[in-house]
């Protein structure tokens, strides 16, 4: 079933202008100009993970120093060989084991920047999708006068995390710019954004004042940031781990 023009338009304009609107809306009865906040996600995710994709198939390859000396120790170079130091075979040999490790590490990540980039990248934007039911709960708990029942938590953490891939998204079309300065400067816009939209959205979806808005989204936020963290290094390990 297809979606029109007007109501994608108004859709994108309550998700990004008004936060809270679609799920106020639904709510009270009255969703039949708005695409599904479940929609809406879908599609912001795919297009971000379409364009990292894209992204990490463009990483700048490896200088021609550091190609060669991967190469020549299969690779899996010594880190002190390819950052020019004095290389002497006994050097990884006597240091300690946590020091090896971290060399290994190290070397790894030289020879092989991609696999790290996919992992460092991927890492957080998939754990707040697995994390998506954690937020509803948590916002149950938090909200549970306003809004008692699981599933109105859950539409407004499908309308939250929409907005969220909406900016991820805005952010990797940005990157393709290969302007650090945009990109830095577009990071830190996105973060004064998010933020509001975060404290809008619930003011606007549970019907609360800022001032309550902002306090049990921060509560809501130091467990969930906690989680999201233990979740994020997870993954990247799985992901590195694989052969």
């Amino acid at each position: 079933m297809g979606v029109d023009g007007p109501a994608l338009g108004a859709t994108l304009l309550a998700l990004l202008g008004h936060p809270g609107a679609i799920t106020r809306a639904i709510l009270d009865g009255r969703p039949a100009r708005y695409v599904g906040p479940g929609r809406l996600l879908l599609g912001f995710a795919a297009a971000f993970f379409l364009l990292t994709g894209l992204q990490l198939r463009g990483t700048p390859a490896q200088s021609p120093e550091v190609a060669a000396a991967c190469s020549d120790s299969g690779g899996t170079s010594d880190l002190g060989a390819l950052l020019g130091a004095a290389g002497a075979p006994g050097v990884t040999a006597n240091a300690s084991p946590g020091a090896a490790t971290a060399l290994r590490i190290a070397s790894d990540a030289l020879c092989n920047p991609r696999k790290y980039t996919r992992a460092f990248g991927l890492a957080i934007p998939v754990a707040f999708l697995l994390l998506m039911p954690l937020s509803a709960v948590l916002m149950q708990v938090a909200f549970r006068t306003q809004m008692p029942g699981f599933a109105g938590n859950w539409l407004y953490g499908l309308e939250a995390h929409a907005a969220l891939f909406a900016l991820l998204t805005a952010l990797a079309l940005v990157s393709f710019t290969g302007s650090t300065l945009l990109g830095v400067l577009a990071s830190l816009a996105g973060l004064v954004y998010a933020s509001w939209n975060l404290v809008a959205g619930v003011q606007g979806a549970y019907r609360v004042s800022a001032r309550v808005a902002a306090w049990k989204t921060t509560a809501v936020g130091v467990v969930y940031a906690l989680v999201l963290t233990v979740v994020s290094v997870l993954l990247v390990w799985a992901q590195l781990a694989r052969r």
